[in-house]
């Protein structure tokens, strides 16, 4: 987390707490590599997209650079209720549903080099309690709290004194996170969740995978 919000921050510091943007960096970058803008295609897909769906989203195969957004397993993660174990299940039985198979076919029958990864990792993690500081907070995340005041935050810490005061070099002011303690997160005590947005590096460390076609 400490790694990508810095850099974020650096780099994109207007879209610091959106995705609204990813379309814009990614031609940018592509561009920035020498490619044309008409070569560079990106698209956010659910996960659900039948054949003919893909077929219709994916651009001309002479494009040079595709990135696709699915938004599947965030979801699975998000909604799960039975621990890290609940979420490898689910996350098996959607992979070995059409979707990903048609859409990685698809991609290497039309001769590109697909990679898979992520934008963060996740945790089992069990509730610590939930802060009952209202608005005061800037975002109430399960793994970190942002206050834009110090004294807020010092309050909080103190409630929940196995928390992590953390102030990194790179985010704007004021933008103060307060870390759950290890292994928990501001969620109901003993609720267990699948959750990110915390320091370690199951969370921040992500796979990059290429995906071939068996001969």
């Amino acid at each position: 987390m400490g790694q990508f919000w810095s850099a974020a921050t650096l780099l994109f510091p207007q879209g610091l707490l959106t995705t609204d943007k990813d379309a814009m960096h990614w031609t940018v970058f592509w561009c920035n590599q020498g490619l044309a803008e008409h070569d560079i295609f990106h698209a956010l897909m659910t996960g659900n997209e039948d054949h003919s769906q893909i077929e219709a989203i994916l651009p001309d195969p002479k494009t040079r650079a595709i990135g696709i957004v699915v938004t599947k397993p965030d979801k699975i993660m998000h909604g799960m209720q039975l621990g890290a174990a609940g979420m490898h299940n689910q996350i098996r039985q959607w992979t070995e549903q059409p979707f990903a198979p048609t859409l990685f076919g698809k991609l290497i029958e039309s001769g590109y080099r697909v990679f898979a990864t992520s934008d963060h990792g996740n945790i089992e993690a069990r509730g610590c309690g939930n802060p009952a500081e209202g608005m005061l907070a800037e975002t109430r995340g399960q793994r970190a709290r942002i206050y834009n005041h110090e004294s807020i935050r010092q309050s909080v810490h103190a409630a929940y004194p196995d928390s992590s005061i953390w102030d990194p070099v790179g985010l704007p002011q004021p933008c103060l996170p307060l870390l759950a303690p290890h292994r928990q997160a501001f969620v109901a005590e003993k609720m267990a969740i699948v959750c990110h947005g915390g320091s370690s590096l199951a969370e921040m460390v992500v796979p990059l995978v290429e995906i071939t076609m068996l001969k």
